[in-house]
């Protein structure tokens, strides 16, 4: 199974190709969603490579970290599972071990972050006392869906 990850999402560090992140936007706390972190080999050597699994307990892969050998041009793929237990802001790490490098995959769960725009100025113009005036603005909610 081929995995296609767009070439702006991966960096190359010391003739491995990784993904240089993970980030959940769109969560809620009891949920369980899954996305995966792409190593590949670039290099024309065999590499073998340790991994550490994350830290926190929302945050989990579902693989043992053991050594993965690496030929050259194969890809490896894991799945980092987050299971978020509320709702506020989590950050972790997965780190692998080459024989010259340590690459660290910074893995986080973001909260939604308003993003409105409306007007600079309202008029509400001359109003008595215990009266109300209504007046219509535009709202704009620029925040893209995730």
């Amino acid at each position: 199974m081929a995995v296609d990850i767009p070439a702006a999402r991966m960096s190359n560090i010391d003739g491995l190709e990784v993904t240089q992140g993970l980030t959940w936007a769109s969560w809620r706390p009891g949920g369980e969603y899954t996305k995966k972190v792409v190593v590949k080999n670039v290099a024309f050597d065999k590499r073998k490579i340790d991994f550490s699994v994350p830290h926190s307990q929302v945050f989990g892969t579902l693989v043992y970290p053991k050594a993965i050998t690496l030929n050259p041009g194969t890809t490896y793929s894991m799945p980092v599972v987050f299971k978020p237990l509320e709702s506020k802001q989590y950050e972790d790490k997965i780190e692998f071990k080459t024989k010259n490098k340590k690459i660290s995959i910074p893995i986080k769960a973001v909260l939604p972050d308003p993003d409105v725009q409306i007007p600079d100025q309202l008029n509400f113009s001359y109003c008595a006392v215990k009266d109300s005036v209504t007046i219509k603005f535009t709202l704009k909610n620029l925040r893209q869906m995730e």
